[in-house]
């Protein structure tokens, strides 16, 4: 008996609860799929308000090692979407994809067609796998028509779009960021006021012929140790850092370019300010226009009688401002240039041989090839000689290099192999 009056005391209980419930007003007006599917429209809106385009600061990778990459996009209503990239050869070369908004718990922009210069990021190479972390996907936060502000789904990376104005171009930006960094010194050294030295600023991460956008930070002083690395992508007029500076006690993020190359730092109100960074060249610069000319190709052909080969060669400049070509064996070979002084000659497709598709690319010691461009070698100049001999060093981005080889494919996607046309040795070049 106990028990029943238990359970009826329960229920009363029970009841009382239940008459003590209060209504609960919405906050929003709006119920969370209305909410997502209004800041959708929104961010579509926005995307396709600016004609012009848009100058977005993307950042691969979670902790920015590879600095940022500078792409000018532009937003149809249709889906299409058309960008243009420092990445590019040219300045008037652009890739067209697709791009969709779609909606789960955020509004996320989706380059889902691929886009050559968005998916070196987040797919650059099939063989190597994703070496650079980046996104496709962007998360939508906030924004006007002038400032859009995305989040990288899988990097977290915060990534930031702004309006070209009535007089600013695709093209034009372009080309002024190629042309600023085939200029691109390696050190520099931050002055404040009457050119007191207070700082130091180096591009250090150049790895494999590649100059990321990314300082090294040294105060004045300090040991090097010290030095912080400061990840930067370019802007219309100067560049931006991905997280601010500490200079003399004041923060700086935003620098401009001044006529003479240097860059001045702006303060938070966007006013030019004492801190300025000037440029010096590393002791083995050399300018990209004075590689040009007639050379003898030293090689040696690995099925031959072991003999060394001088052929005379010539590298022609690129539109690009930092390659050549270079006509060897029947095809047009890129040769890099950088701004630390030497050359590159890394693996890449060259075109067709008949019905094959030809790839330029290394043979380890132990057997295997690699298709990705990050392997081959530098160019480095003779230091015993004259500056006019310049020798071929294997670049160390992967397993010790035997030989290169014109290698063929029966397919573009480079699965079903043919073999090699040739195999050679490269051991120098001098300059005629």
């Amino acid at each position: 008996m106990k028990n029943v009056y238990k359970i009826f005391a329960a229920l009363a209980v029970a009841a009382a609860a239940s008459s003590c419930v209060y209504e609960i007003e919405d906050v929003f007006p709006q119920n969370a799929s209305e909410r997502v599917n209004g800041k959708a429209l929104e961010c579509q809106e926005l995307l396709t308000s600016s004609l012009r385009g848009w100058l977005v600061q993307y950042y691969p990778s979670a902790n920015q090692e590879f600095g940022g990459c500078t792409y000018v996009m532009v937003f149809d209503p249709d889906g299409k979407v058309t960008v243009a990239s420092e990445l590019a050869d040219k300045a008037s070369d652009t890739a067209v994809s697709h791009y969709s908004i779609t909606t789960s718990s955020s509004v996320v922009l989706t380059f889902d067609t691929y886009n050559e210069y968005i998916h070196f990021w987040s797919d650059p190479d099939m063989f190597s796998g994703n070496e650079y972390g980046g996104d496709f996907e962007l998360a939508f936060v906030s924004g006007d028509e002038n400032r859009l502000v995305f989040r990288g789904t899988k990097t977290g990376n915060r990534i930031v779009f702004t309006a070209l104005t009535e007089d600013q171009d695709m093209e034009t930006i372009i080309q002024g960021i190629i042309d600023y960094k085939n200029k691109f010194n390696t050190e520099y050294d931050i002055v404040a006021g009457d050119n007191i030295p207070i700082a130091s600023l180096s591009a250090s991460s150049f790895l494999y012929g590649k100059l990321y956008n990314v300082l090294t930070y040294l105060p004045e002083g300090a040991e090097d140790w010290e030095a912080v690395d400061y990840p930067f992508s370019f802007t219309a007029d100067g560049i931006s850092l991905y997280e601010p500076v500490e200079v003399a006690g004041e923060t700086f993020q935003d620098f401009v370019f001044e006529d003479d190359g240097s860059l001045v730092a702006l303060d938070e109100t966007g006013e030019k300010t004492s801190v300025k960074v000037t440029a010096s060249q590393a002791d083995t610069y050399v300018p990209y226009e004075d590689f040009e000319g007639n050379y003898i190709f030293g090689f040696m052909d690995v099925d031959g009688d072991g003999s060394i080969t001088n052929y005379p060669v010539t590298l022609e400049l690129n539109e690009d401002g930092y390659s050549y070509t270079m006509p060897f064996a029947g095809f047009d070979i890129s040769v890099g240039w950088t701004p630390y002084g030497y050359m590159t000659f890394n693996t890449q497709y060259l075109g067709l041989y008949q019905d094959l598709f030809v790839m330029m690319c290394p043979l380890s010691s132990s057997g295997f090839f690699s298709v990705s461009s990050e392997t081959g070698y530098n160019i480095v100049p003779d230091m015993s000689g004259d500056g006019q001999v310049w020798m071929f060093e294997d670049n160390g981005a992967w397993d010790e290099i035997m030989c290169m080889m014109l290698y063929g494919f029966f397919d573009q996607q480079l699965n079903e192999q043919a073999g090699y046309l040739m195999r050679f040795i490269p051991g120098y070049l001098i300059k005629q």
